[in-house]
């Protein structure tokens, strides 16, 4: 009987023995991981940031119509957010909560969103993943504002 050299190379397995990875199939199997994980993450991560902003974006508008609905019943716009929730000083006009859970949302940034009441109305505004005024893309603020009846949704 002729033995190849390359399988006089190779010891025989025992009974029971299991064969095993080499490293060169650990390392082969890790950089096709990587180069999936690589190429899916980053979309994963825009989904989530999208999500977030769209989330936001309906709470304004949830937001917004709380505020129409306080005022239908009161004939002047809550004097601040809590009004929403709590009858101010008793008025027997406050048909609420405004909200359902009776309670002011947080952003999905864990922050306050920024309400003001202007002369003409009310702005209801989220800062946005970066927490400051301003920004563009998903930086970009989130708002609603009663006299214009225009919302900031300016991410696609």
């Amino acid at each position: 009987m002729k033995i190849s050299a390359s399988a006089a190379c190779i010891p025989p397995r025992r009974q029971g023995q299991r064969r095993r990875f080499t490293l060169i199939e650990i390392m082969i199997v890790l950089a096709i991981i990587g180069l999936i994980a690589g190429m899916i993450g980053p979309q994963v991560i825009n989904r989530l940031k999208k999500a977030k902003w769209q989330a936001a974006n309906t709470q304004v508008k949830l937001l917004s119509n709380a505020f129409k609905d306080y005022y239908m019943d009161m004939d002047n716009y809550p004097k601040r957010p809590e009004d929403l929730i709590q009858n101010p000083g008793g008025d027997t006009r406050w048909d609420g909560p405004y909200l359902d859970p009776a309670k002011i949302p947080l952003d999905p940034w864990n922050e306050a969103y920024h309400f003001e009441i202007t002369p003409k109305g009310f702005k209801i505004t989220s800062y946005g993943q970066d927490r400051t005024p301003g920004g563009d893309s998903w930086d970009a603020d989130i708002s609603y504002d009663s006299a214009t009846g225009a919302t900031a949704d300016t991410i696609k």
